[in-house]
Order: C-alpha cells, then sequence, then structure tokens
C-alpha cells in the first residue's frame, strides 16, 4: 500500500509515517504554481515511478488497476495516467475497476482533481493547511484532518484564505449525492454538485425477493463462487516478488517497532527466518480467510509458501482466533496437504499493545477512533508488521518442510521453535464475508446436525 501527499499553495508537511508505506521508491515533484506532490511507493504491479509527469498534468496513485492494458503499459500507474491524459477524468473513472486513491493536477488549468473508489478501499484525508489544503495518505495529531468520503470525484480550482476563494466541484457516484454535498459544505464555502452522476460499478440490491427461491441459489452460489476466485487470482498473479530480507531489514524493525516484552523479538540479532512468501493472510480462522487461503492455493505456484497471520492479544493460544486458526490450519493442511502454510502467530502483551496504540496506530486510524475501528485496527497492524513466533506445528506438512525442519535440527537449532518474518507484499482479508458464507457457529451446527 503507497503513501501519496500533495500540498496545494501552502507549506508542506513532513509526515514520516509515509515512509512506512513506501519501501520501494520515493520522489516528488513541484510545479511552479506552488503544489507539490510526493509519493512512497510499494510495488504489486509492475515497476513504476511517482509522481507521474508529463504535459503539465501530474498525478499520483495508490492502489490496483485491474482493467488496463497489460501488453500496452508496464504497469498500472502507467496505464491509469494514460487513460487520464487521453480520455479526461470522468471517463478514466467510469472505466477503472480496483482498489485506488488519485490525486491528478492539472497546471494549465489550476485543477486538483482527487477522489477514492466507490468501496473506499484505500484511505485518502484532506486538512486545511496556512492559504491552502493538504492530501495525505496517513493523517497526524496536529491538524483537524477530513476522510475524503467514497462519494464521488472532487475538482478543487482557485486560490484564497483558508478556502474563501476555493472552488470545488462535486462529480458523485450514482446514489451518493448527498455524501459528496455534506462533505463539500464542511470545508469549502463555494461548491457545486454536477448534474450527471458517474455510473455506479454495482447493480442495486434486490428487494423484491421472496420465500420461494429453491434451486435458484445453487446457480447464485456458483456465480459467487466464480466472481470470488477470479478477483483472487486476479490479484495473486499481479503481485511481484517477496520482501526483501536481510539482517538489516531485522536490525531496522527492531529499532523502530520491538518494545521490552516478552511477546517481541528485541534483540537485532535474533534468529529469524524469512517466510518467503509473496502472498499472505490475515488469518482468524474464520470462514471468510479459511476460504480465501483454499482459493489461493489453487493459483499461487506449490513452491511458494503461503503466510497465514494470526493475532493474539494476551492470553496468546487460549484465545477464540487462536484456536479457530489452529483448528483452521488443520483443515488446510488435510485439503491442500502439498502446500507449505506458514501460520505466523503474533502474541501482543498488553504493554505492547498500549504503546504502540499511543505510538503509531492512533494516528494511523485518524480520523476514526471507535472501539471498533480500534480494536480492527490494532489487529490489523499486528498483523501486517509480520512477525511472529511459528512452531514445527504451524507449519504445512510437505516433504520440502520437513527436510528444512532437519536442516535446522542438523545446524543445532530446535525445529520446533522459532521467529519468523513475513516477506509477504501482498495481504489478503475476509473482512465481512461471514454472512455470505455462513461463516458464524450457529450456521456450523445446523450443518453438524443436518
Amino acid at each position: 500500500m503507497c503513501g501519496i501527499l500533495c500540498c496545494y499553495k501552502c507549506q508542506c508537511i513532513d509526515n514520516k509515517r509515509l515512509l512506512n508505506r513506501g519501501p520501494d521508491h520515493q520522489s516528488s515533484f513541484t510545479t511552479s504554481s506552488n503544489v507539490k506532490l510526493a509519493a512512497y511507493i510499494l510495488h504489486v504491479q509492475g515497476h513504476s515511478k511517482q509522481p507521474v509527469a508529463r504535459e503539465k498534468k501530474i498525478m499520483l496513485f495508490n492502489g490496483q488497476i485491474f482493467t488496463f492494458d497489460k501488453e500496452l503499459y508496464s504497469s498500472d500507474t502507467e496505464g491509469l495516467f494514460n487513460s487520464l491524459v487521453n480520455f479526461g477524468v470522468l471517463k478514466s473513472v467510469e472505466e477503472t475497476q480496483g482498489p485506488n486513491a488519485v490525486i491528478f493536477y492539472d497546471e494549465h488549468t489550476d485543477e486538483l482533481w482527487f477522489w477514492r473508489d466507490y468501496f473506499g478501499r484505500r484511505s485518502l484525508l484532506i486538512a486545511h493547511e496556512g492559504d491552502g489544503f493538504i492530501l495525505c495518505s496517513v493523517g497526524d495529531s496536529e491538524r483537524q484532518w477530513y476522510e475524503v468520503p467514497a462519494g464521488g470525484v472532487f475538482c478543487l480550482k482557485g486560490a484564497g484564505n483558508n478556502g474563501t476563494s476555493y472552488h470545488v466541484t462535486c462529480h458523485a457516484y450514482q446514489g451518493r449525492r448527498d455524501t459528496c454535498a455534506d462533505f463539500a459544505s464542511q470545508l469549502f464555502k463555494s461548491v457545486s454538485i454536477a448534474q450527471d452522476c458517474i455510473a455506479s460499478p454495482v447493480t442495486p440490491l434486490n428487494t423484491t425477493l421472496t420465500c420461494d427461491i429453491p434451486l435458484q441459489w445453487v446457480d447464485k452460489s456458483d456465480t459467487f463462487l466464480l466472481l470470488l476466485s477470479e478477483s483472487v487470482r486476479i490479484r495473486a498473479h499481479c503481485c511481484g516478488k517477496p520482501l526483501p530480507f536481510s539482517q538489516d531489514t531485522i536490525s531496522d524493525y527492531c529499532s523502530r517497532h520491538c518494545e521490552s516484552t516478552s511477546s517481541s523479538p528485541c534483540n537485532p540479532h535474533q534468529n529469524m527466518t524469512p517466510s518467503g512468501a509473496r502472498l499472505g493472510v490475515l488469518f482468524s480462522g474464520g470462514i471468510d480467510c479459511t476460504v480465501l487461503a483454499a482459493l489461493l492455493h489453487r493459483f499461487v505456484p506449490l513452491t511458494e509458501p503461503i503466510d497465514l497471520l494470526n493475532v493474539s492479544f494476551g492470553n496468546f493460544d487460549s484465545t477464540p482466533d487462536r484456536m479457530s486458526a489452529l483448528a483452521s490450519l488443520s483443515d488446510l493442511q488435510q485439503s491442500c496437504a502439498d502446500r507449505k502454510w506458514n501460520l505466523i502467530k503474533v502474541n501482543v502483551s498488553r504493554d505492547e499493545l498500549q504503546t504502540s496504540r499511543d505510538k503509531y496506530i492512533s494516528d494511523l486510524l485518524y480520523p476514526h477512533n471507535t472501539v471498533l475501528d480500534d480494536s480492527i485496527g490494532c489487529a490489523l497492524w499486528f498483523a501486517a508488521r509480520g512477525v511472529g513466533h511459528c512452531t514445527r506445528a504451524d507449519v504445512g506438512c510437505t516433504a520440502r518442510a520437513d527436510a528444512e525442519c532437519a536442516a535446522r535440527a542438523d545446524a543445532g537449532a530446535d525445529p520446533t521453535d522459532e521467529w519468523m518474518f513475513s516477506t509477504a507484499r501482498l495481504l489478503f482479508s475476509g473482512i465481512g464475508a461471514d454472512e455470505l458464507l455462513g461463516g458464524y457457529s450457529r450456521h456450523r451446527g445446523a450443518w453438524q446436525n443436518g
């Protein structure tokens, strides 16, 4: 997940949080009209550099586009930029599919366009700064940030004092006109709403179902599985090589993240094993993440391991998510026995949780601050950090894994106990799919009882 920053007609800020989002490339570009754009890139599809600039048009992009022609363009960044330049913003937004947040500046017209995809799958915040504005992937506690809603495309133009002379035009997604208007009126005094809406990428909700829906559900469930499988396949094939791993990686990790607690590998010289995986799953053991893992197995070469990252707070192995993860791992090992599965158990003490929440997580979640936001955000942050404990029983039972285990034993290391560092470049999350997949305990009970 990349980090993007745009300082529009104002003094730019130094947001250190962005550095963690772009290990592959960092660069900035400043226009003659006092607009600075900076990008911090994690390569997922191809190897591109940002900001992308041509003919006084500059783009920042965080996300993935699945509809660009790979024979014409080396990356989705290049494909999106060419579409914006050649066909305009609105047409490009309608025809692109994938999670994204985009900033596009046209120096000829002094128009700053910004938007998130229809489902809001990439973060983008905005704040007043002096006489201008700042757009950024990550906020801080020093400013009043507003989340750019997944309501449409916004076009900012003009110059003035704290927004008094700025004008914003909102091009709403179908059905999101009120969302756009409410957001724009909080920041700008001059707002207009375009009459034409951007077509919605989803079909309207069917509200006419009756109780008579017998055999039709079979076809619908097959269609759902095909669509979900294709979604997983596209993302799995787009992802590049595993993240680089070296002793410097461990030393950097320890200096930035490790607290003096029994649950963290605080020694920079700790014997830590790279997982070797390109892809991972945020793995609570629920039906949603287990289905994703099983689908990934279909599309990832058998020579590659897949990381399963499970987070436990406080009681570690006795928490419900840890126990369900171990049970689901056993199912995966039986049904996908030729795959090496790395169950990386991320154990977080209460002290480490509170310290990391205060130092990192609260700022990353801002402006969201509910109990639910904090609960989900903390679990995602520790899982994405990618360091945990792995025992022999947590690794898939392939012949290759057995050979690795024997090699470690011959070297004098305990083959059943190690710290593991996830090298996964892309993590899959199944949040929200329990309802679709019948994943609650009452569903299992009904299944077992016939």
